[in-house]
């Protein structure tokens, strides 16, 4: 057995260390040199070792991808609900200052100040009155709501682009690591095939 897999405690880590000459996120003509240095350093045994390794890793990776959908799932659920809250508050929030400035312009006009003013007075009152409340609507919207939805929005994104980034790539790598030790093992195989046809060739040739 190899040397450095020997000493290794967990298996599925031992690539991430050698990697580097030339494995997974590299050119095909590098991935081709690293899979031959590969067969220079490991027999037969130690690829059929990885092999059962991967196939577990692998299988794992199938049974654990339901982790990342939930995760995923409790993202969007909870910007769900912090948009819904948003969303009252706002709703409740115009209520109550629309209630508040209803009030006030009902008490204006009854009296009889109001009554007694021109049109053009009463209109520049009434529209002092409703003024604020246009003011505090547009601070509650534009400074409060919808950059709220923006940046929930936002780490939402970018929280599921790592999530899948992080999970394709752990996947990609596992199964790129393994087709590579299937090709190291039919690779050897077809070699100790050939080997046995020339010594049955040789064995003939000689009666």
């Amino acid at each position: 057995m190899n040397e450095k897999l020997a000493k290794e405690k967990n298996v599925i880590k031992y690539f991430k260390k050698i990697e580097k000459e030339g494995g997974f996120g590299n050119s095909v003509k590098d991935q081709n040199k690293f899979k031959e240095k590969l067969k220079e350093d490991h027999t037969k045994s130690d690829f059929l070792l990885l092999k059962e390794r991967y196939d577990i890793e692998i299988e794992t990776n199938k049974d654990t991808s339901f982790f990342y959908n939930l995760i995923i799932t409790v993202l969007i659920t909870a910007l769900t609900l912090l948009c819904t809250l948003m969303v009252c508050f706002f709703t409740i929030s115009t209520q109550v200052m629309t209630s508040a400035i209803n009030t006030k312009v009902t008490t204006t006009i009854a009296e009889e100040k109001f009554k007694k003013m021109s049109s053009v007075d009463q209109n520049d009152l009434l529209t002092g009155i409703y003024s604020p409340i246009k003011k505090e609507i547009n601070d509650l919207v534009l400074g409060g709501f919808f950059p709220f939805i923006a940046f929930g929005t936002s780490i939402l994104i970018v929280g599921i682009l790592v999530l899948m980034y992080l999970y394709t790539r752990r996947v990609k790598k596992t199964r790129y690591y393994h087709m590579l030790i299937i090709e190291c093992i039919s690779d050897i195989e077809d070699k100790e095939k050939e080997l046995k046809q020339r010594r049955e060739y040789r064995r003939k040739t000689r009666h």
